[in-house]
């Protein structure tokens, strides 16, 4: 497993730093805007099978946008996450989790084809999330997370002004997490046990392209 995540994380940041490499720009003076929707939940309802989770909305990034100039361009994105599954259990539970994300990033585009094009760059992220179970007060809390994520993402031109765009980040993160209550964490070995409810971490992941981003420019 850490081979394949070693493997990976390698993939990634080459074709960073092969999308950074010199090539010849446009040397268009004028500005370019894309305005882009998430269109992949589509997808998802359409071959779900649980009916007792009702996604609302789902999406990374329900709406994007880009300001572009010379084969560079400024990035902005906000998504949410809208869901609630209700247990048909003898004692009927009720999970509601709602989270809402913020993006806003530098890219450079590099044209490799007629209709493809690969864009890099980095995305500074803040997101927040409320996660509520109507049987397990304990387990509600309030989350918040700021993170740092270069990208690696490619484009599909349809259209002159039509296109359509996934990516992957690797992401660098610091969370806090308040709950409700307090509870016991308990560590295995000699270490004591303690009761807490905020919690702070640290940590990086990597996200594989899960939008489709259907865009268009003028």
């Amino acid at each position: 497993m850490k081979k394949i995540s070693s493997i990976i994380i390698l993939i990634f940041l080459s074709g960073i730093l092969w999308g950074q490499s010199n090539d010849e720009e446009s040397t268009n003076e004028s500005f370019k805007y894309q305005i882009g929707t998430d269109i992949s939940p589509l997808f998802r309802n359409l071959f779900k099978s649980d009916l007792s989770a009702q996604s609302l909305l789902n999406a990374p990034y329900v709406f994007t946008f880009k300001s572009m100039k010379n084969n560079r361009a400024f990035r902005f994105g906000i998504g949410a996450d809208i869901r609630r599954e209700i247990s048909n259990e003898s004692q009927p539970d009720t999970i509601v989790q709602n989270s809402i994300r913020v993006r806003m990033g530098f890219e450079k585009q590099k044209k490799i084809s007629k209709r493809w094009q690969i864009n890099t760059g980095i995305d500074f992220k803040y997101s927040t999330s409320k996660f509520e179970d109507s049987n397990n007060i304990s387990l509600n809390n309030l989350s918040k997370a700021y993170e740092i994520s270069p990208i690696l993402g490619i484009q599909f031109q349809l259209t002159n002004h039509l296109s359509l765009q996934t990516e992957a980040s690797f992401n660098l993160y610091y969370q806090t997490n308040s709950f409700d209550s307090p509870f016991d964490i308990i560590f295995p070995g000699p270490f004591p046990t303690f009761t807490a409810r905020d919690f702070k971490t640290f940590g990086g992941n990597i996200t594989i392209p899960n939008a489709l981003l259907l865009v268009v420019e003028f």
